[in-house]
């Protein structure tokens, strides 16, 4: 397996990773009433009400239900799951992971370009472009296998 590959499933898994930890931390958060807790922080503190984002997830801390948040923490962990089944199968120069990669990764050039769109920003065009780079290599990847199967 080539290296460019590795690279790929480990950042893969490392998003498993990251997204089964949040995940994990929502469902310990949501059963010891963290969650209750954040939300009956004063909002609009002087120190807080200086930074819109603070003030924004504590808005949404409070608008949110502990069963939107056990939903939420559900996705994550079926997303974890995935990240993991793509990286493993990655890992291993199966094939169908790779397709399921490609698939994967249009789906979040597409969100990445809709986000773009509506508020441009550096950060943005640099994860498009990172991701769109990695879909064109798993494309040449598996351009190459098909290549040698018909050889």
């Amino acid at each position: 397996m080539n290296k460019g590959l590795k690279i790929i499933a480990f950042f893969k898994a490392i998003r498993g990773l990251i997204a089964f930890l949040l995940g994990i931390a929502l469902l310990i958060g949501v059963h010891y009433g963290v969650m209750d807790a954040v939300s009956s922080l004063p909002i609009f503190d002087e120190t807080l009400s200086e930074d819109a984002s603070v003030t924004k997830l504590l808005l949404w801390f409070d608008t949110t239900t502990n069963d939107q948040f056990i939903f939420i923490a559900t996705g994550m962990l079926g997303y974890a799951l995935l990240r993991w089944i793509e990286a493993t199968g990655i890992w291993l120069n199966k094939t169908w992971a790779e397709y399921l990669a490609v698939l994967t990764g249009f789906v979040y050039l597409t969100i990445e370009a809709i986000e773009f769109v509506r508020k441009p920003s550096i950060a943005i065009s640099l994860i498009f472009a990172v991701n769109l780079l990695v879909v064109l290599y798993l494309c040449w990847v598996l351009w190459v296998k098909r290549a040698k199967r018909v050889v």
